[in-house]
This record gives C-alpha cells, sequence and structure tokens, in this order.
C-alpha cells in the first residue's frame, strides 16, 4: 500500500511539473510571438516542438546531441521516458553528471557525438526524436562540425527517426557550416523519402506520415 500511494504521489508531482511549465512556456512564447518572433526562438518555445513531435510521432526517446548545460533534460525530464544526451566536453559533462544523477530516465554520455551515436543504434531499436545541437561551438579537439556524420548515423537504419536542428541560420556554407541546400541534398540522398523544412530557425526532417 505504502508503495502505491508513493507512486501516486509521484505521479501527481509529475502532473503538477508539466503543468507549471506549460504554464511558463506559454506565457514566454507569446511574448516572442508578440515581439515579432525575432531569432534564435526562444529555448521555451524549442521544448515544446520538441513535444509536439514526440506526441505526433508516438516516440517516448529523445536523443540528444550536445548536452551543454544540460536544460533540455532537465526541462523536458517528465515528457520522455527516455533521455540520451551526448557531450564531449569534460567539464560540461561532468556539471551534466552531477546534475543529473537522480533522474533515472536520463543517461549521460561521454564522447564525440556521431560516434556514440552510431553506439546508440544498437541500443535504441525503435523510432525516436532527435535534437542535434552540438554545432553552436565547435567541440574541443574537432577539426569539423560533427553535423553530416550525426545525420548519416541516424538516417542509415531501418527506423523512421525524427531529426530537428536548432540554429538553422548558422547553416550558411560559411565558417565550417554546411549549407541548408547542402544539408538538404545529403538527407535526400540517405532517405530520399523525407522532408526537409526550415521554420523559425529550426531545420526539421522525418517521414512524413500518411494522410489520415
Amino acid at each position: 500500500m505504502k508503495k502505491y500511494f508513493a507512486t501516486l504521489i509521484e505521479k501527481i508531482k509529475k502532473r503538477y511539473r508539466q503543468i507549471v511549465r506549460k504554464y511558463h512556456n506559454d506565457a514566454v512564447i507569446r511574448k516572442w510571438r508578440k515581439a515579432g518572433m525575432p531569432y534564435p526562438p526562444p529555448h521555451e518555445f524549442k521544448e515544446e516542438l520538441l513535444k509536439s513531435y514526440a506526441i505526433e510521432y508516438g516516440m517516448d526517446t529523445l536523443v540528444e546531441a550536445g548536452t551543454g548545460l544540460g536544460a533540455m533534460p532537465w526541462a523536458l525530464q517528465d515528457d520522455f521516458k527516455k533521455i540520451f544526451t551526448i557531450e564531449l566536453n569534460i567539464d560540461m559533462y561532468l556539471n551534466a553528471k552531477e546534475k543529473f544523477y537522480a533522474l533515472e530516465n536520463v543517461e549521460l554520455i561521454k564522447g564525440e557525438s556521431s560516434e556514440q551515436l552510431a553506439l546508440l543504434q544498437k541500443v535504441i531499436r525503435y523510432p525516436a526524436l532527435f535534437w542535434l545541437d552540438t554545432h553552436e561551438n565547435l567541440e574541443k579537439g574537432l577539426n569539423e562540425l560533427s553535423i553530416k556524420k550525426e545525420i548519416k548515423e541516424i538516417l542509415t537504419t531501418k527506423f523512421r527517426h525524427v531529426i530537428l536542428i536548432p540554429d538553422a541560420r548558422l547553416f550558411t556554407g560559411e565558417k565550417g557550416y554546411p549549407s541548408l541546400i547542402e544539408i538538404r541534398n545529403y538527407i535526400s540522398t540517405l532517405q530520399p523519402g523525407y522532408m526537409f523544412e526550415v521554420e523559425n530557425d529550426i531545420i526539421r526532417s522525418y517521414e512524413e506520415k500518411p494522410a489520415k
């Protein structure tokens, strides 16, 4: 009986956190829209976008490349059954380890993103949502961006994953970034049936669901 009530209380707390977060996010997003939706969109918009794709495609696993300060896994801890987040920078990795030590559904992975994504494909045997956010600063020890390698590891499987990439404005073909056209063509080569679109500074690529 104690276990039952403990589980019930945890579910109530989780739902309360979700409601509070949604209320906060909606307020921030309204303010952003009122300001003319400048780039980049606020983090709260990105959170809601990830949740919307997860619901639309029935996905309960999020894979993040580029943990950074851990803002995304922390915000979405109650919205996904499992979150994998990859970080190369040792200081950020250690800070995130401390931040997420009590969250059983968040798994932090140390290493280069495309290499770790290749390993994760052996674990994730179902469609998942991918948030590729390693590119804003070139990872220490690397001489090129990992984005195309990341995309290749995700799309060369039999599972129809959904890929979201923030900061589309940076993909200009300059300063080490591939252009949006290059990314689009690369995805089309790997998965001809995948959609490619850019909206609100976020690249979105996925297999379009058949019309109901």
